[in-house]
């Protein structure tokens, strides 16, 4: 990090990028007053050099909203998406939307009223991408959050088939929202044995949802 900071000036993002994964390693530790400064300086270099819309960027904006999240402000972590959820709407960024929409309800620290207002970009994202597995998982989960179980059983039926570990522990989450343990805990076992099989999944917002599951079955 201290070679590419005293480098050329035309650093294409680098030390932003690696700013960030360093501030997430801390973060992950507990660390997050040291955390804080790399992930906030992170997206401001990466935002500037490479622009909001690069894949990079968005990576490390999600870092960021996961520190604040964890940090107890709800309010600059929800400011951050909501300028996200914009520009992904502007474009018909359908991919984006729904993973901001993911991203946002794997944390429990933003506010349930705020989750509301996911609904409408999140159900306008799946009415295009019908027929495309994570857009129903996406918006079941959000479901979940939003006190509406039955609504989101119904999504999982309509879903096609999915093979991820994203998509069992989703449906690990409805079912048990339903009330529906054993189903859950059949869905905890196959998103764990894909897991063992494909560890390269155990990032967020999957690992998060995956402890969330765990959780709610007492594992």
């Amino acid at each position: 990090l201290e070679a590419l900071r005293s480098g050329p000036s035309e650093r294409f993002g680098f030390t932003g990028n690696a700013e960030s994964l360093l501030g997430g390693c801390l973060m992950d530790q507990g660390r997050l007053a040291e955390a804080g400064p790399l992930l906030r300086h992170g997206y401001e270099e990466s935002a500037a050099i490479l622009g909001a819309d690069d894949a990079n960027t968005r990576a490390i904006l999600l870092r960021l909203v996961r520190w604040l999240e964890r940090s107890g402000d709800p309010r600059a972590a929800t400011t951050l998406l909501d300028s996200a959820l914009a520009r992904a709407e502007a474009r018909s960024d359908d991919v984006w939307t729904l993973e901001l929409v993911r991203e946002a309800t794997a944390w429990p620290g933003l506010p349930s009223e705020w989750l509301a207002t996911l609904e409408v970009p999140a159900r306008a994202a799946h009415a295009r991408r019908q027929g495309k597995s994570r857009s129903y998982e996406s918006l079941a989960l959000l479901m979940v959050r939003l006190g509406r179980p039955a609504e989101a059983a119904a999504l999982m039926a309509a879903a096609p088939e999915g093979g991820s570990a994203f998509v069992f522990v989703a449906k690990g989450i409805v079912a048990d929202a339903v009330g529906d343990r054993v189903a859950a805990q059949a869905w905890l076992e196959r998103a764990e044995a894909h897991l063992n099989r494909f560890p390269v999944e155990r990032r967020q917002p999957i690992a998060q949802y995956h402890a969330e599951l765990r959780q709610r079955l007492g594992d």
